[in-house]
C-alpha cells in the first residue's frame, strides 16, 4: 500500500511540475522587439544570387524531370531504383560503423 501512495504522490508531483513549466518566463526581449534591419551580412548578394538560381533551376529543370520520371517509370522499376539507393546507403552506414568500431549494429 505504501508503494501505491508513493506512486500517486510521484505522479501528482510530476503532473504539477509539467503543468507549471509552461508558465515560466525568462523575460527580456521578445521576437518583436529585435530589430535586425541593421544586421550586416557580407554574403547577402551571393546568397540572393544562389537562391535565385536554385529557384529557377527547381522550376525549369528539377520539377519537370521529377514529374516525368513519376509518369514514365513503372512501379517495379521505381522500386528497383529505390532499393539500389537504399542499399548504397547501407554501405555508407556499414563503413561509418566500421570506422567507429561499432560491430553490434
Amino acid at each position: 500500500m505504501a508503494n501505491l501512495s508513493y506512486l500517486r504522490a510521484f505522479s501528482l508531483t510530476l503532473f504539477i511540475s509539467a503543468a507549471t513549466t509552461g508558465c515560466a518566463s525568462l523575460g527580456g526581449a521578445s521576437h518583436n522587439d529585435i530589430d535586425d534591419s541593421d544586421a550586416h551580412d557580407p554574403f547577402q548578394s551571393y546568397n540572393r544570387a544562389v537562391h535565385g538560381f536554385n529557384q529557377s533551376f527547381d522550376q525549369t529543370v528539377a520539377t519537370p524531370v521529377a514529374e516525368t520520371y513519376q509518369t514514365v517509370m513503372p512501379d517495379w522499376a521505381d522500386k528497383g531504383v529505390t532499393n539500389f539507393f537504399g542499399n548504397l546507403g547501407d554501405v555508407l552506414v556499414l563503413t561509418n560503423n566500421l570506422l567507429q568500431l561499432k560491430f553490434q549494429q
